[in-house]
């Protein structure tokens, strides 16, 4: 266990002190929270390292090989996402933060909003720029003085709050650009989920590069001095076999994670391009931004 004094660490959601080290995740500890149970590693990875990680980021996904294959299952997983916005006829601004390779932004135009999108990975920005245009895009990590004030209808994160320094600190800017009663969507990792529970410390979710972790009681209370809980589920994501063992291959380096790339590898093509449903251990909560008074 990496050493980590926690005299001076608290929750960033509760306050509490009463922290919990459960296991090493890289050079941190992962500190569990006694009182609201947000997870978090401590000490942080630094900036550069952090950096490096999201130098190529998509490129463990297979995109040079599979970039169409890919690309219709992000779709099809972000299009049962949008499903569950309460949109009015009316469209207006639509902000995905991490927008990665554009596939949920591409729906979005779809459907009629006029779409903007905030990435780090230099490869997402690019392709992402060329899709939607220069000024659409923001090629770092956003600030306050990036969008005015209530400029946007909807916000999504979908694997992005993970990822975040400071969530609760971030959930505030975007509540500040949004429209009253703008709408926000919420995917990310859920540690009550049940494949959570089952694989304990070998979750695929645990990695480097998420700094916290979240379930629906802490990411409410969270977010409830600017929002108001629309819905709470469970989401699904569509994938594939090539797509499974390429981020098997990609994060996972033991015997085990060879011997399934591997059994992956053997089957037919047809097979493993084909796109299958699965949990993995999300949750998908939307908000409605509280009316100022």
């Amino acid at each position: 266990m990496p050493n980590t004094d926690l005299k001076f660490v608290k929750c960033c959601i509760c306050g509490s002190m009463d922290l919990n080290a459960l296991f090493p995740i890289g050079k941190s500890s992962l500190l569990s929270c006694s009182l609201c149970s947000l997870q978090f590693l401590s000490p942080l990875p630094d900036r550069e390292s952090l950096n490096k990680i999201y130098e190529d980021y998509y490129s463990v996904w297979g995109i040079d090989q599979l970039d169409k294959e890919i690309s219709a299952m992000k779709k099809k997983t972000f299009s049962s996402y949008l499903n569950y916005l309460k949109l009015p006829a009316e469209r207006g601004a639509f902000l995905d933060v991490g927008c990665a390779t554009g596939e949920m932004l591409a729906l979005a135009r779809e459907m009629g909003f006029d779409v903007y999108g905030v990435e780090v990975s230099p490869r997402g920005v690019s392709l992402c720029r060329k899709l939607f245009g220069e000024h659409k895009i923001k090629g770092k990590n956003i600030e306050y003085d990036d969008f005015p004030a209530g400029f946007f209808d909807v916000i999504t994160l979908s694997d992005v709050l993970e990822h975040l320094t400071d969530p609760p600190e971030f959930i505030a800017m975007l509540s500040k650009m949004l429209k009253s009663n703008g709408l926000m969507l919420i995917v990310t990792p859920d540690t009550s989920s049940f494949t959570c529970r089952l694989l304990g410390k070998y979750w695929p979710h645990y990695k480097i590069e998420h700094l916290h972790y979240f379930n629906r009681f802490n990411l409410l209370k969270m977010c409830s001095s600017h929002f108001k809980l629309l819905t709470v589920t469970t989401p699904y994501k569509t994938l594939t076999l090539n797509y499974i063992s390429n981020i098997i291959n990609g994060y996972h380096r033991n015997m085990l994670a060879r011997a399934i790339v591997q059994f992956i590898q053997w089957l037919p093509q047809r097979w493993r391009a084909n796109h299958f449903k699965i949990n993995t251990g999300e949750m998908l909560m939307l908000f409605k931004k509280i009316e100022c008074s």
